[in-house]
C-alpha cells in the first residue's frame, strides 16, 4: 500500500500546484497583499504568496520578527525557507529573486512535507487499527482534501502535520523522548497545533 499512498500524494500535489496555477489565471485575487510583491516575485511564484505566506516569506527572508503581530508567525518554518534558500536553493539566486528562491524554498517544504504526512499517516494508521484498507483510505482521503491546495503554498499546515503524525508514530511506538521532540518541534512550526 506504501507505493500506492506515495502515487496518490505526491500526484495530488502536482494537481493541486497545476490547479493553483489555473485558477490563480483565472480568477483575480480577494486577497490583494500578493500583488504588492509580484513585482519582486515574478507571476508563477506569487501565486503560493498569500494572506500568512507574506509574512512567512518576510520572516524568512529578514530573519526578524519586526512588528508585534509576527509573533503569531512560529520561527521553524521560516527558518526552514531561510536555510533552504542559503543552501541548497543558492544557485537559483542568480536568476531569481531573493524573495522567488524563499517562494521556492517553502513549496518544496510543504510539498515534500505533506507526502511524508501522507506515509506517515499511513503507517500510524496501520499500526494504530491493524486494519490495512482503513489505514489506506485514510491517507488517500487525507491526499483529496478540498482543502489540499494550502498543503502545497507556503503555509506551515504540511510541516506541521508531518511532525505531529511522525510524534504520534513515535509515541505510539513507545518512544516517549522522541515524540516529545517531534511535538516540540511541530509546536514551533504552527502556534494553533
Amino acid at each position: 500500500d506504501t507505493p500506492l499512498v506515495l502515487k496518490c500524494a505526491a500526484g495530488s500535489r502536482v494537481v493541486a500546484v497545476a490547479l493553483g496555477l489555473l485558477f490563480d489565471a483565472l480568477i483575480s485575487d480577494y486577497d490583494t497583499s500578493s500583488h504588492l510583491l509580484a513585482k519582486l516575485l515574478g507571476a508563477p511564484t506569487s501565486t503560493f504568496a498569500h494572506w500568512d505566506a507574506v509574512y512567512f516569506l518576510h520572516i524568512a527572508g529578514t530573519q526578524d520578527y519586526e512588528y508585534e503581530h509576527f509573533a503569531a508567525f512560529f520561527p521553524l518554518y521560516p527558518t526552514l525557507l531561510h536555510g533552504l534558500g542559503l543552501t541548497v536553493l543558492r544557485p537559483l539566486h542568480q536568476v531569481m529573486s531573493s524573495r522567488s528562491v524563499l517562494v521556492v524554498a517553502g513549496m518544496l517544504v510543504s510539498n515534500t512535507c505533506f507526502v511524508l504526512a501522507a506515509l506517515l499517516l499511513h503507517r500510524l494508521s496501520l499500526v494504530v487499527t491493524g486494519n490495512r484498507q482503513l489505514a489506506r483510505t485514510s491517507a488517500i482521503l487525507f491526499c483529496l482534501t478540498p482543502a489540499s491546495v494550502f498543503m502545497s503554498a507556503v503555509y506551515t499546515e504540511s510541516l506541521y502535520a508531518c511532525l505531529a503524525f511522525a510524534g504520534m508514530l513515535a509515541w505510539v511506538g513507545g518512544h516517549r523522548w522522541g515524540a516529545t521532540a517531534l511535538f516540540l518541534s511541530a509546536t514551533a512550526a504552527r502556534s494553533n497545533g
